[in-house]
């Protein structure tokens, strides 16, 4: 089952969760502004891998590791993405992305395809402690890679489920903002 808008309703109506965990999910308050918009990643192989340009990376997560995060993803096409930045509000990240597409499944990307958009584009993700979140799916289950870039890259993993309850916020003070970058969606799937 994909976590998507109507699933979140689905629990809902069955209380496999609690009723006041899936309000607050549906109930997110960020909001984005777009940065760039229609940003090429070219279709891969899905052989790349992060082990492979460790070298590029200051911190990899131990939980990277733990999920056994790095591995082979599927071969894709060419896809566009965007890169959103927040404007304000706090969300937890099931929160973020449902706030983008009711279907996590559509705005995925493959680890491949999130190291491809970090070396081609690296001058887009988040400088300093704002770091730029890739929803991605491994398996059955979704995650978010947050990656941020000072001197290096530094990544951290966490899972996107509808329980875990971190805020993310979008009122900083500071120049940088987080960003997430997804699969650009068509017009039919708005």
């Amino acid at each position: 089952m994909t976590m998507t808008a109507k699933y979140l309703e689905e629990l809902r109506t069955t209380e496999s969760e609690p009723l006041e965990t899936i309000t607050a999910l549906q109930a997110g308050k960020i909001k984005f502004y777009s940065v760039i918009e229609n940003l090429l990643i070219e279709s891969l192989s899905g052989k790349m891998l992060i082990a492979d340009f460790a070298s590029r990376f200051h911190f990899i997560d131990p939980d990277f590791r733990l999920y056994d995060l790095d591995q082979p993803s599927l071969e894709t096409d060419a896809i566009l993405v965007d890169v959103k930045e927040f404007k304000s509000g706090n969300a937890t990240l099931a929160q973020i992305f449902l706030r983008l597409s009711d279907d996590l499944e559509k705005i995925v990307l493959t680890p491949a395809q999130i190291l491809r958009f970090c070396l081609k584009f690296s001058k887009h993700l988040s400088q300093g402690d704002c770091g730029t979140f890739f929803p991605t799916r491994i398996g059955k289950k979704y995650y978010c890679f947050y990656i941020y870039s000072d001197d290096g890259w530094y990544l951290h993993v966490t899972r996107i489920k509808s329980n875990n309850f971190d805020y993310w916020s979008g009122d900083f003070k500071d120049p940088g903002r987080p960003r997430v970058v997804i699969k650009r969606l068509t017009a039919e799937e708005f």
